[in-house]
């Protein structure tokens, strides 16, 4: 029998969860939320990783810090962004951003990801549950 390596464990975990993560996706692109005002996203991103056993904390004032306990010897740290910028979003896509804001001139503008940050935040909740799900590996 071929035993599997453990990059390649936890590529064939990525593949079978890939559904799963083009939904949080979704999620976090429709719901965008300005820089220190991320606090429905942050509150998203640790009920995600609470459902996959993983501890979190907050941090600052929208932060949030996982970590994933496996014994002593290196540690492997890794970020996402979390904000989004105030664009209006005009791709058409099912899943665009209607959310809007009031500047600082009380000028009402969209808010979207128009940065790639709701790419990050699920490629990172992807990487964490797979190091979880895979600490023999």
């Amino acid at each position: 029998m071929l035993q599997l390596t453990a990059v390649q464990k936890i590529l064939s975990d990525l593949d079978e969860t890939q559904a799963e993560r083009e939904k949080q996706y979704k999620y976090f692109h429709q719901h965008p939320e300005l820089s220190m005002k991320e606090d429905h996203t942050a509150q998203t991103i640790i009920d995600i990783l609470s459902k996959a056993g993983i501890e979190t904390k907050r941090v600052g004032k929208t932060g949030v810090v996982a970590e994933i306990k496996n014994g002593e010897g290196p540690v492997v740290a890794m970020r996402a962004d979390i904000d989004a910028l105030p664009i209006k979003e005009n791709s058409g896509k099912d899943y665009t951003s209607t959310v809007s804001t009031q500047d600082e001139n009380g000028k009402t503008v969209g808010v979207s990801h128009a940065c790639g940050h709701d790419f990050h935040i699920s490629s990172l909740l992807g990487a964490l549950k797979a190091f979880n799900e895979h600490k023999d590996a």
